[in-house]
C-alpha cells in the first residue's frame, strides 16, 4: 500500500466492515474519520502519514497518535493489505491517576443547577459505570425498587457490562428527574432517561466545572468510585463486576459469584456515599 485514499464512497464501505468486524459504534465513525484527517493533512501517501505520526509522538500526543496508528491498521485489514506502519508501535506510557477527592465531588454537585444533571451525576458516580452507558440508559434496563442498572448500550469488542447499582443519594435525585422528564413534551418519543444531545451535555457540565472551580471529568466519577469500594473493603473482583471489567466467559462460568443478589448484597454493605 503507497497510498490511502480515503474516499466518500471507501470510507463508507470502511465504516459498514468494522461493523461486521464487530467494532463498537463509536469506532466505526471514528476510524473513516481519522482516515479522511490523515488524508487532508498528509496527502494519502505513506511516507507523508509516516511523517505525521512521528511529528505527533514527538510532540507527546500520545492518545492522538495511538488512534491514527488504529484506524490505519483497521483499515489495511479491510483492503486486505500488509500493515505498512508495522514498524510503528503503541506507546507505553505510564501515567499515574489522580483519584479526585469526595470533596470536589461535593463543590461540583452543589454547583449543578438543573434536576436532570444532578440525577445523571448522583448515578454515574454511585454506579461506577461509563459516562456512555449512563447516557444511554433507558427505562427499561433499570430496576428502580432495587436500584439496579443492567446496561445493555455495548455492541462491540472491547466493553462489557455486567450489573451495578446506585444509591439512595442518586435515587433521590433520578425520583425528582423522572418526575419533571414525564412533565416535558419533547421526552415523549424517546425511552431513554437521560435524553441528552452530546454538545449541550459538554457544554453543560463545562459551565459547572468553572461555577465549582473544579476539573472534574465524567471519568473522574469511575476512578472516584472504584479507590472508595476499594477503601471500604470491597474485593477487586466485584468492583470489577460492578463496572463491566470481567470476561463474559468468567460471569458464566461463576454465576453464583456474580449473581444480581450477592452483588447487591456487596454494594450496599460498602454504604457508599458522595454528599454526607
Amino acid at each position: 500500500m503507497e497510498k490511502i485514499e480515503a474516499t466518500s464512497e471507501e470510507l463508507a464501505s470502511f465504516k459498514r466492515w468494522l461493523a461486521d468486524e464487530g467494532y463498537s459504534r463509536r469506532t466505526q465513525t471514528d476510524y473513516p474519520q481519522r482516515l479522511r484527517h490523515l488524508v487532508k493533512f498528509t496527502g494519502g501517501g505513506i511516507n507523508e502519514i509516516r511523517e505525521f505520526l512521528k511529528k505527533l509522538r514527538g510532540e507527546g500526543r500520545f492518545s492522538t497518535y495511538s488512534t491514527y496508528l488504529k484506524a490505519v491498521i483497521a483499515y489495511s485489514r479491510f483492503v486486505n493489505q500488509p500493515n505498512p506502519l508495522s514498524d510503528f508501535k503503541f506507546p507505553h506510557v505510564y501515567q499515574p491517576k489522580r483519584i479526585v477527592e469526595t470533596e470536589e465531588l461535593r463543590r461540583f454537585h452543589y454547583a449543578i443547577k438543573s434536576v436532570k444533571m444532578r440525577a445523571f451525576f448522583l448515578v454515574l458516580a454511585s454506579s461506577g459505570l461509563r459516562r456512555g452507558e449512563v447516557l444511554s440508559l433507558t427505562l427499561d434496563e433499570v430496576d428502580f425498587k432495587n436500584r439496579m442498572i443492567t446496561p445493555r448500550c455495548h455492541t462491540g469488542k472491547t466493553k462489557k457490562a455486567w450489573f451495578s447499582f446506585y444509591n439512595e443519594e442518586a435515587e433521590q435525585a433520578l425520583k425528582e428527574w423522572l418526575e419533571e422528564r414525564a412533565k416535558d413534551k419533547r421526552y415523549q418519543k424517546t425511552n431513554k432517561i437521560f435524553p441528552w444531545d452530546l454538545s449541550d451535555f459538554k457544554r453543560e457540565w463545562a459551565q459547572i466545572r468553572k461555577a465549582s472551580n473544579t476539573q472534574l471529568r465524567p471519568k473522574d466519577l469511575r476512578d472516584w468510585f472504584s479507590q472508595e469500594m476499594g477503601e471500604r473493603g470491597v474485593p477487586d473482583r466485584y468492583i470489577d463486576a460492578l463496572q463491566g471489567r470481567v470476561p463474559q466467559s468468567i460471569l458464566a462460568r461463576h454465576y453464583s459469584d456474580y449473581s444480581p443478589k450477592r452483588l447487591k448484597a456487596i454494594y450496599e454493605q460498602a454504604s457508599l456515599r458522595i454528599l454526607t
